[in-house]
């Protein structure tokens, strides 16, 4: 009957009888023809060449693992880091300074993606900036700041023209491409930030329905974009150019899907147009994703402190057995609280809250009962069209009160007890849970994501104690007898705009140290 019902699921059929073409054409400017985007026969070439040489890499499985420790490895150190900053500065007796976590987290994720893409081993932690570095860094991103203030004609003749061979010169052909890379990180950070906001407001503008040659020629937004583009497209060409035999990069160098040759801005002729797409796409969806889901986990976590005790007791048990400080991948299949968590933290915060489709055909789907009742449709059902773009907001499914238990409440409880689980419709009913969607077109980083995200939240939860100051601040007014009717959901974080979500504002907290982490 389960199986049944999973198969006769309307979520699985809208997704498996669609496109995205052309719902996702607002993205071709930032994704190009990568495999997110392209369609039909190029689709099904690309994401079998990215399947193989991401996934089915020899090398992939213990590489993730070290990668995915290190992520913690570079949070952890910048963390330290911090602490020494503000010892050395002669308040070491305050307590613990409150962090934006969310830029860090974002550091030591594209830390990850980049190595296990380009098998280069580059670290992004400023913590590891060398002398060259230090000197250039403040005329980059002086150059950069000023660039995104320029029209969109004189910055990119500032940086994609300029070749004067200087010290610090971004296009300079005596700098080490690793150096380059480092420097035009914060940039590049800074880039895909904005690059979420422009293209989700093209989605929503009259821009979305006019030809795509109209947006080009006329709208002020393009121009934006393409100004937002240019440090993303170069920090892909680097990663194209440094990218070592046997990588996923080089890999797919050597593959058909992958080989047209089109000039482009920052793109040498010997890079395809075609590769330079697909490391945009996997650059971004490899460290925008995990440090979104890592922050607002270790926000649901700061504001429920008991179950991030449950969560450590968990993992010092496991730990206790083996002497070491890292994490394996068979060690996570040990930690099912953990895990739970981090289902729950994907339920309440999926990391792209929506997806878009056309349908390739006419389907019938069940609709909600008290909406049949309104329409006195007897048959409960309703017919959408080929060509009809249907949307999933996959927030309001995954909140859903007929098909969640507390719907709104964090509880990872839910996903490992039997009797809170038989509450809960969306555990049972395929496709009522999807924060890496469904159906031919889901996402293929699925496996990658769930190794990095476990190990990385173990090693962090080992080590620190996460603190919200609002938190603890409306803990001591509860414990002076002081009730300002606030709980931990009205503490919670607004999500910023963009197709992908992060905490607004970023997400500060305090990390004390525990006494007895490993």
């Amino acid at each position: 009957m389960a199986m049944k019902r999973r198969m006769s699921s309307s979520s699985q059929r809208m997704l498996t009888g669609s496109t995205k073409y052309p719902a996702y054409d607002h993205f071709k400017n930032f994704s190009g023809d990568g495999v997110f985007t392209a369609n039909g026969s190029e689709w099904k070439a690309k994401r079998a060449s990215v399947i193989h040489c991401l996934l089915h890499n020899s090398n992939m499985d213990k590489l993730l693992e070290i990668e995915a420790n290190r992520v913690a490895d570079s949070f952890i150190g910048e963390v330290a880091n911090a602490l020494e900053i503000r010892k050395n500065s002669g308040n070491g007796e305050m307590e613990n300074p409150v962090m934006n976590v969310v830029p860090m987290l974002q550091r030591s994720t594209i830390g990850l993606i980049y190595r296990l893409i380009t098998h280069n081993n580059v670290e992004f932690s400023p913590t590891t900036t060398t002398g060259t570095s230090r000197k250039c860094r403040g005329k980059f991103e002086s150059t950069f700041e000023s660039y995104f203030s320029l029209p969109s004609s004189d910055a990119k003749e500032q940086l994609i023209k300029n070749d004067e061979p200087t010290e610090c010169n971004f296009r300079s052909k005596y700098q080490d491409r690793e150096e380059q890379i480092k420097l035009l990180l914060p940039t590049y950070l800074q880039s895909v930030t904005r690059i979420r906001m422009i293209v989700l407001a093209q989605s929503r503008s009259i821009w979305y329905l006019l030809p795509r040659w109209m947006y080009r020629a006329f709208s002020p937004m393009y121009r934006e974009e393409e100004r937002t583009m240019v440090p993303i497209r170069k920090f892909a060409q680097l990663a194209c150019e440094n990218a070592l035999a046997g990588s996923p990069l080089a890999l797919l160098n050597q593959r058909n899907s992958h080989s047209s040759l089109v000039d482009g801005p920052f793109r040498p002729p010997e890079i395809s147009k075609d590769l330079l797409d697909e490391a945009i796409t996997l650059l971004f969806a490899g460290q925008d994703t995990s440090a979104a889901t890592l922050s607002w986990t270790l926000h649901l976590l700061a504001l429920h402190p008991e179950k991030q005790e449950r969560v450590a007791m968990e993992i010092q048990s496991v730990l206790t057995e083996v002497e070491t400080k890292t994490i394996s991948k068979n060690m996570t299949s040990r930690l099912p609280f953990l895990d739970a968590v981090i289902k729950e933290s994907m339920r309440l915060y999926p990391v792209a809250p929506f997806i878009v489709r056309k349908l390739t055909s006419d389907i019938t789907i069940p609709i909600d009962e008290e909406l049949a009742g309104i329409q006195k449709d007897p048959k409960k059902t309703i017919s959408m069209p080929a060509s009809t773009f249907a949307c999933i907001w996959i927030y309001a499914l995954h909140r859903n009160p007929k098909l969640w238990e507390r719907p709104d409440e964090f509880l990872p409880e839910r996903w490992i007890d039997t009797e809170l689980r038989k509450r809960d419709l969306g555990q049972v009913e395929y496709g009522a849970y999807m924060p890496f969607a469904i159906g031919p077109r889901n996402c293929l980083g699925q496996p990658l994501a769930q190794v990095i995200l476990r190990i990385a939240l173990a090693r962090i939860i080992n080590k620190f104690v996460v603190l919200d100051p609002r938190f603890e601040a409306l803990q001591k007014m509860y414990k002076a007898g002081i009730d300002v009717g606030l709980g931990p959901k009205d503490l919670r974080k607004d999500m910023q705009a963009g197709f992908t979500v992060l905490p607004s504002n970023g997400l500060h907290l305090q990390l004390m140290e525990r006494d007895d982490n490993m």
